[in-house]
């Protein structure tokens, strides 16, 4: 069963017209606090402080669900560090794996590139192909593996992304075509308020991811 992208616009909106002022609060805290570190950790901030991204994950999770969170909620996921770093480590090496497939491809296209030159574009292309696209679709795979270790923190690492994983199963394309239309409905947003949209457009999409998620395990749920 396909998951309703105007039900989930419409619910992240509504929550976003709700709670706009604590929203944009947290994501100016989190943002701000990740790109101080990252000034200071070339640019390592997003990794070590992952805990602090599902926080922020969790507090929006939380009143999509109907909560009333207090804003330093952000910051409980700490409490289970090492899950949410390992995870999310094991989840972008996964989906950064297909790109070693370009290593001989590439290296084909340097030596046919000095005599053959549009032999060379065409390996290039087929490299690209062959490396993001399967990045794309495992990343998607792994979509989930946040929500699942906020929603049960002794969740093992490898399970909480097989979790996802099967979680994810059917809905790859659909997540794929979700962000587009974010995309789409972003860029004029942004460009057209001089980037004060994005006021607007980054909590909303916290909103809409959350909305996501928690209609894909209702779902799952009734499946069973």
């Amino acid at each position: 069963m396909n998951i309703s992208f105007g039900a989930l616009f419409k619910l992240a909106n509504q929550k976003l017209s709700r709670n706009y002022w604590r929203s944009l609060l947290v994501v100016l805290i989190t943002a701000g606090i990740i790109q101080g570190v990252n000034q200071l950790s070339f640019g390592l901030g997003t990794f070590f402080l992952m805990p602090l991204v599902a926080g922020e994950l969790w507090y929006f999770l939380l009143i999509v669900r109907g909560g009333d969170p207090e804003i330093d909620v952000i910051f409980n996921p700490f409490s289970n560090y090492w899950p949410l770093v390992g995870a999310n480590f094991l989840a972008s090496f996964f989906s950064m794996l297909p790109m070693l497939l370009a290593v001989p491809l590439g290296i084909a296209a340097v030596l046919l590139g000095i005599t053959q030159y549009y032999i060379a574009a065409a390996v290039l292309a087929v490299a690209a192909l062959l490396c993001w696209i399967p990045c794309i679709v495992i990343s998607l795979s792994f979509f989930a593996v946040n929500y699942i270790l906020l929603d049960s923190p002794s969740t093992p690492m490898m399970d909480a992304l097989s979790r996802s994983r099967a979680l994810m199963k059917n809905h790859k394309l659909e997540l794929f075509g979700f962000n587009l239309l974010l995309m789409l409905i972003g860029i004029p947003v942004v460009f057209l308020t001089c980037g004060l949209g994005l006021l607007w457009y980054l909590p909303f999409c916290s909103y809409f991811s959350a909305a996501y998620y928690d209609a894909l395990v209702l779902q799952n749920s009734q499946r069973e």
